[in-house]
């Protein structure tokens, strides 16, 4: 399983220069710098240390063998030094990998690898594997700044977990199984294949059973742990964290209050974080964790060796101590484990609902069903737990029922309403009216219509709540460029509540990856999926993995499959926000790519609506009305029209100034006699959603739909935004530009102005097929029913029209946004060309007038230079196939064939008539380009072949022959070795006759060989 983020972290080891991976065993280090050295394009020296390597000759050794693979070391290297001169005489880029470098940790030999990192030049890459942070003092200046990547980067996360499962293993976990295993493992890699192997031939009931038993115990894993992680330890050390296991926070004080040894746990803690990554220290610096799978590990070897009645009672010490401590949630663990439900019940009375939300996620686990019924407080654990998962409808019952037993209680009785009032408010139907205060009201209300009314009501709210409503009741609102700051804000500051700051971080991650399928959007969304599992809110990691999944795909994973199976869960979970919201970041990413064709973006958008409709999410549904109204317009669509004024109907009836924009653009594709008056109410509605010129941060993602918008240009990234990207949308004409004009249409169609190739990728793919078909027959015009039945044929009569005049008009706006003020569209009645002023030019028409001003000259006496010279310069035009954007359409196919015929006879004809003329250089060069062209053209190899033996080239003579006699072979013929001398008329040879046919091949088809027929001089009509 590659793991793309973490590959794109390592990619800039690239950059720096230097890299180091640490985490404990098990974690899939060695895998994933395996992974990335398959990747990189450099050379790459790999070298896995053993403990016999301490001694630093030994090292030097090893490591000159290890280079030795991609470097010039004839009698290998002595040192440091020679290996650094070794490496600087080489000049293209190395990698040198160095894992397991921890058996050498505290040696001489660590000497070595530094004294070479201070040596290597700047072309070495060095990037370093090891189970604890090695001696090396990498903050020095002279070394350079090392990418990091920790057992927390190698964790997997619970859709990675579900990843891993289904697609490795072939034995699909649910959300819910893979969310319970990447915790209770810690996603550590090595557990998790562990866990597989111990249940890979269990049934799906009996493995969920199994992650649900993990809950108390982890024997599966305990072999490895025990010789891989454990042995390593000294016996005190051991004791110690064994000892301490009960314990999820480690601190000198809570260890020395449990253990009754005061003074001692400090320097333990310390000398652990040294010789082990299993324990890191927190943030604040006097806080430490073990690794979860070790101390869940360590937890049951504790109960094995204290047996049941002493484990029960040490756990109820560690609680004690923890409540000391002023850590209530976690005492609550501590007694649920000691199953002192009496002191269960006592602590979620006292604590009320901030332990219960802070309990909801380590805790439903264990609290036995019997409680969360018996109990009204454990009940609000488990509603606040549903609500957290998006599963709203049961959420809301639980809370009503335990309402009902905390009537007596007046904290209870309203935390009980709040929860069932917060579920009911998402659901659809649910249309109190919010008082001010009310955030999550305010936030609702933002999504049924009015967004910005919304935002304005935000005022009373604390700050942690009111940037957050402003600045997504302004995104929905469309108004990026004040929602974005207010945003980050929240995300800055400190939280009570880190949903707050989840959802910002998820809202501004999922606009920037619509912004573009960037690295730093991936790692951002990945980002609120680690914290997210890290606090067990399963709505955030669920959303921002599907946000990720569809805009931000991974190579080698179905996107689209994949979006769709987390919909289809999301459904079945009962969460219809979620399935919505990554249902909506499928089809934005269907958008932005463009891959589908106008029919099926139309539906998906249908069903979009479908879906915010059965939500109550009037805002969203407008949103999605709007893009649908778009596709329809672009695609030429029948129902273009009637959807687009619905959208504009639907988006200034819900109150969305963004949305309304969007459908004023998709009335303007649709009615391009009112496109003037439209555009100026769409600039109105830009201006009043936050678009306009200013950063537009949706504009990346909407650019191919909307084309972009007529009347607008895109301009340039601006020096500062992120590098996700954010587009300005500007109004207004560029400078008048009436010529000269450039038409080309070989090897790559362009349009230049002045020299200027125009954009094209700014219309629709049918509306740059109208261009290349007009210009085809540049100079000339051709019935609007004609063009309509080429390019839309598969319509009825009237939509095909209705299309055709659709792309006229989006050509016309195309030309008028470059600054083009010269009419080279042309209509006269119901017939449109393209009509090109004088001083412009066509390639076709250039390649057409040198071939007949070629035909003229060979039809008098003595004019061979001219005619020469015309067929170069056909030749010179002729730079590829006619227009090869079109592929296999039917309108091209035949002229392009027929281009290509003609070129190939001008260089056969040339060819000839240098021989004639005794040019055997020219005549071979000609002849060249004549079976490059046409490979099946005898006469153009006959010349090749005749030339080069005139040029006393008798290498290329041979190689030309055998190479026409593999074409003969490959047609059935014979070949032959005699090859005769083709002769232009008037010359000084006639050709013999040939022994074998002219054979050419159309594109698709077989060649086959052709009738034999009668000496054909060049020039003359092809026989049919």
């Amino acid at each position: 399983m590659r793991r793309a983020r973490l590959l794109a972290a390592l990619d800039r080891v690239l950059v720096t220069r230097l890299g180091l991976v640490v985490a404990p065993p098990g974690a899939g280090k060695t895998t994933l710098m395996a992974h990335w050295a398959h990747t990189v394009a450099a050379d790459v020296a790999w070298l896995r240390v053993e403990r016999e390597d301490v001694a630093p000759g030994r090292l030097v050794d090893r490591l000159s063998q290890a280079l030795g693979e991609v470097l010039d070391l004839p009698s290998g290297a002595s040192s440091s030094e020679e290996l650094a001169v070794a490496i600087e005489r080489r000049t293209a880029p190395l990698v040198l990998v160095l894992d397991d470098l921890h058996t050498i940790a505290g040696s001489p030999a660590e000497a070595v690898v530094e004294r070479l990192l201070l040596l290597a030049p700047v072309h070495l890459h060095v990037l370093m594997g090891s189970r604890r942070r090695p001696g090396i003092n990498l903050v020095r200046s002279e070394l350079p700044t090392a990418v990091h990547v920790t057992g927390e980067d190698l964790a997997m996360r619970a859709p990675e977990v579900q990843q891993l499962f289904r697609d490795v293993y072939a034995v699909p976990l649910g959300a819910d199984d893979a969310a319970a295993l990447a915790r209770r493992t810690a996603g550590w890699p090595a557990g998790l294949h562990l866990f597989h192997l111990a249940t890979a031939t269990l049934g799906a009931t009996e493995r969920r059973t199994a992650v649900a038993a993990l809950a108390q115990r982890s024997r599966y894993a305990e072999d490895y742990l025990a010789h891989e992680v454990l042995q390593t330890l000294p016996g005190q050390l051991r004791r110690f964290l064994t000892r301490t296991s009960v314990l999820e926070t480690l601190t000198a004080e809570r260890c020395d209050a449990l253990l009754g040894t005061p003074g001692t746990s400090r320097r333990l803690l310390t000398e652990l974080e040294r010789l082990t990554s299993t324990v890191t220290r927190d943030g604040d610096g006097v806080r430490f964790r073990c690794h979860e799978a070790v101390r869940r590990h360590l937890e049951t070897q504790l109960q094995e060796q204290l047996g049941s009645t002493q484990a029960t009672r040490w756990w109820q010490q560690a609680a004690r101590v923890c409540e000391q401590d002023g850590a209530p949630a976690e005492a609550l663990r501590l007694h649920a484990l000691a199953r002192d439900w009496d002191a269960v019940r006592r602590l979620l009375h006292v604590g009320g609902m901030p332990l219960v939300r802070s309990a909801a996620h380590g805790l439903g686990d264990l609290l036995p069903v019997w409680l969360q019924e018996d109990d009204p407080w454990a009940s609000l654990v488990f509603a606040s737990r549903l609500l957290e998962d998006g599963s709203l409808t049961t959420a809301a019952a639980v809370a009503d029922r335990a309402r009902t037993r905390l009537v007596e209680d007046p904290v209870g009785s309203a935390w009980a309403v709040r929860v069932a009032a917060a579920a009911r408010t998402w659901l659809p139907g649910a249309g109190r009216e919010p008082a001010p205060e009310d955030w999550v009201g305010l936030l609702r209300e933002a999504t049924r219509r009015a967004p910005q009314e919304a935002a304005g009501r935000a005022g009373p709210l604390d700050d942690e709540h009111r940037d957050l409503v402003r600045g997504l009741a302004l995104v929905l609102a469309g108004n990026l460029v004040e929602a974005r700051p207010l945003l980050e804000e929240c995300v800055q500051r400190p939280h009570a509540d880190v949903r707050t700051g989840l959802t910002a971080r998820l809202a501004l991650a999922t606009l920037d990856a619509l912004g573009g399928p960037g690295p730093l959007a991936g790692a951002a969304l990945d980002r609120v999926v680690s914290l997210a599992d890290r606090h067990g809110l399963g709505w955030w990691v669920r959303v921002a993995h599907g946000v990720a999944v569809a805009l931000v795909p991974t190579p080698g994973v179905e996107a689209e499959k994949a979006v769709d199976a987390l919909v289809e869960e999301a459904d079945r979970r009962g969460d219809p926000w979620g399935a919505a919201v990554v249902a909506s970041a499928a089809v934005a990413a269907q958008l932005r790519a463009a891959r589908l064709p106008p029919a099926q973006l139309d539906r998906g958008l249908d069903e979009l609506c479908t879906r915010w409709r059965a939500l109550d999410a009037g805002v969203l549904e407008a949103w999605a009305r709007s893009l649908h109204a778009v596709v329809a317009a672009t695609g030429d669509l029948p129902n273009a029209e009637p959807a687009a004024e619905s959208a504009e109907a639907f988006a200034r009836a819900a109150g969305v100034p963004g949305a309304l924009w969007v459908a004023y653009g998709a009335l303007a594709l649709s009615r391009p006699a009112e496109r003037d008056e439209l555009l100026e109410l769409a600039s109105a509605s830009a201006s009043a959603s936050g678009f306009g010129p200013r950063p537009a941060g949706w504009e990346p993602a909407l650019r191919v739909v909307l084309d972009p918008l007529p009347g607008t240009v895109t301009a340039p990234e601006p020096a500062g935004l992120p590098a996700a990207g954010l587009a300005v949308v500007r109004p207004g004409p560029e400078p008048a530009v009436t010529g000269p004009f450039e038409v080309r249409c070989f090897e790559e169609f362009r349009l230049l102005v002045s020299g200027v190739p125009v954009g094209l990728s700014r219309i629709r793919p049918r509306a740059r097929s109208l261009l290349r078909l007009l210009a085809l027959h540049t100079g000339r015009l051709t019935h609007r029913e004609q063009l309509a039945d080429t390019l839309w044929g598969e319509l009825d009569p009237s939509a095909a029209l209705h299309g055709l005049q659709v792309a006229l008009s989006s050509l016309r706006t195309l030309l008028g946004s470059a600054g083009v003020t010269t009419a080279i569209v042309v209509r006269d009645g119901d017939a449109y060309g393209l009509v090109l002023p004088e001083g412009s030019s066509c390639d076709l028409h250039v390649f057409d007038g040198a071939l007949a001003a070629a035909a003229r000259a060979r039809s008098g006496p003595g004019d061979g230079d001219r005619a020469r010279r015309e067929l170069r310069a056909a030749l010179d035009v002729y730079t590829g196939e006619l227009m090869p954007e079109e592929g296999p359409a039917e309108w091209v196919v035949s002229a392009r064939e027929q281009y290509r015929v003609r070129a190939a006879e001008a260089a056969a004809t040339l060819a000839a008539l240098e021989l004639a003329r005794g040019d055997a250089t020219a005549a071979a060069s000609a002849a060249t380009r004549g079976v490059e062209i046409d490979p099946y053209r005898d006469d153009a190899w006959r010349a090749l072949i005749e030339a080069s033996r005139l040029a006393g080239d008798h290498a290329t003579a041979g190689r030309a022959q055998r190479r026409y006699d593999e074409v003969l072979a490959g047609l059935g013929l014979p070949p032959t070795a005699d090859v005769p001398v083709p002769a232009v008329p008037g010359g000084p040879r006639e050709p013999a006759a040939p022994d074998r046919a002219h054979v050419r091949s159309s594109p698709g088809t077989r060649p086959r060989p052709a009738t034999p027929t009668r000496p054909r001089v060049p020039g003359t009509p092809r026989p049919p």
